[in-house]
């Protein structure tokens, strides 16, 4: 456990972000790039009539992960995240089932749906355009954030020289968003038939390989301390995965 003070009960964003590889030992951040800056990054609703509720409406994702694995077949991976917290507003049964459904479902599902093959294919390789530049330049803009993603082109093409990595950056983004992308749902409280029903929805999503979109979901919590100083609560964060 993780421990923070924190004033209010609506943490799970702020937080999670503040505290992203301390609270997932899974994404260590020598081999994960978290890009906080979400504002940047708009998907397009599905164009496709399959998807009611969803079609020509945006979202725009908590924050964006960049994930390096030199040992999968598809070394990079992008994943979207999702921050949401039921807190201190939503407390009773049918709150909370018609936040899930209403609001944190079909926002997980513009996120996917921008992506999936679903999507006019102009509109999808626009935006997988757009937000690899994006990403890119926000990779240049930090010293210590280029030579870790610089590292890890360099591992994987120990003979490239320094003019092809933007390049090599480029390709690898791409390829992550046409064939190897993923959804996270960070919260305060899932069941794992909730679980489960999220990621049947969000597989049905396809890419252009043929291969689902993959859900992850974790339940953040804060755990309330006994001791309480100058009228600082202290908390510890705790953290559930389901696979």
């Amino acid at each position: 456990m993780l421990s923070v003070k924190v004033y209010k009960m609506r943490f799970v964003q702020k937080l999670g972000n503040k505290y992203f590889y301390n609270l997932f030992p899974d994404y260590p951040c020598e081999n994960n790039l978290l890009i906080k800056e979400n504002k940047m990054f708009k998907t397009s609703g599905v164009n496709s009539s399959q998807y009611k509720g969803i079609s020509g409406i945006q979202g725009i994702p908590d924050a964006l992960l960049i994930r390096y694995s030199k040992e999968d077949k598809i070394p990079i991976k992008v994943i979207l995240l999702e921050y949401e917290c039921y807190g201190e507003t939503k407390i009773k049964t049918i709150e909370k089932f018609n936040y899930l459904n209403g609001h944190i479902i079909p926002q997980l599902m513009r996120f996917a749906s921008t992506f999936s093959i679903a999507t006019d294919k102009q509109i999808r390789e626009n935006t997988i355009k757009d937000w690899t530049e994006k990403i890119i330049n926000y990779i240049y803009a930090d010293p210590s954030v280029n030579n870790k993603v610089s590292g890890w082109i360099k591992e994987l093409f120990p003979d490239i020289n320094e003019q092809q990595i933007a390049l090599k950056i480029n390709k690898l983004l791409t390829d992550a968003f046409q064939t190897n992308l993923g959804v996270m749902l960070i919260i305060d409280e899932l069941s794992y038939e909730q679980r489960d029903t999220i990621k049947n929805i969000i597989g049905s999503f396809k890419l252009e390989n043929g291969d689902s979109i993959s859900f992850f979901g974790y339940v953040v919590r804060l755990e309330q301390k006994l001791n309480i100083i100058k009228e600082e609560y202290e908390y510890a964060l705790s953290v559930q995965q389901f696979y």
